[in-house]
């Protein structure tokens, strides 16, 4: 059976829990919350452009994100890193404005150590979320279907207390992902990332401590 798109899925997970039990789609949609979490693929990684707003502090992040691979600001034609640190060493500073140098993840959007003193425009690239009710197919159904099909059956297991199906499916889950892992690392080059500062001995100021 061809797995292709979402409704060829939802009659898959169907034929395989040997029954429709009214909530197939919401069984694909906790399968799928898991793969995002799980699969990391290079068809799961994204840009997206985005500009500041003079005198605010931050931008709303894409609907899609997931997590963010690197922010850098192209305001001036090539690409210039802008750090990330966890959202407790982001310092904030409210009585000036400047260019960010730094930024973290505040909910649902990018927050810099202080507001933009004007428009700055900046390229974010991130891991994206999968979402097969919308798109209808994707990468991962594409070249993975045994890791949404395995997903969402384990799930309607879960759902009807068929413990012994659930254990069953979820190895199989386990391995359909283990599997995409390994094919997704072969296909990842080895290079060194140029946004990597302990590797490429760019001295970046801690600007928590001071230090270097």
């Amino acid at each position: 059976m061809a797995i292709t798109t979402y409704a060829e899925l939802q009659t898959a997970v169907a034929a395989y829990h040997h029954r429709d039990d009214g909530h197939i789609a919401e069984h694909i949609d906790i399968a799928e919350a898991r793969i995002n979490s799980l699969l990391f693929s290079r068809m799961g990684e994204t840009e997206a452009d985005l500009s500041s707003t003079a005198h605010s502090r931050t931008i709303t992040l894409p609907t899609d994100f997931l997590r963010p691979l690197g922010l850098w600001l192209t305001q001036y034609g090539s690409r210039q890193d802008i750090i990330y640190v966890t959202p407790e060493n982001l310092p904030v500073y409210t009585d000036s404005e400047g260019q960010p140098a730094y930024y973290t993840i505040d909910q649902n959007t990018i927050a810099f150590e202080y507001p933009a003193d004007q428009v700055y425009s900046f390229v974010l690239r991130y891991k994206k979320g999968y979402r097969i009710a919308t798109t209808l197919t994707n990468f991962a159904l594409d070249n993975y279907p045994q890791a949404y099909l395995y997903g969402a059956v384990r799930e309607a297991a879960v759902f009807s207390d068929d413990d012994n199906s659930a254990q069953k499916y979820e190895m199989l889950f386990q391995q359909a992902i283990d599997e995409a892992m390994k094919i997704e690392r072969g296909n990842r080059t080895q290079a060194t990332l140029a946004a990597d500062p302990a590797i490429s001995g760019r001295r970046i100021t801690n600007i928590i401590n001071g230090g270097v």
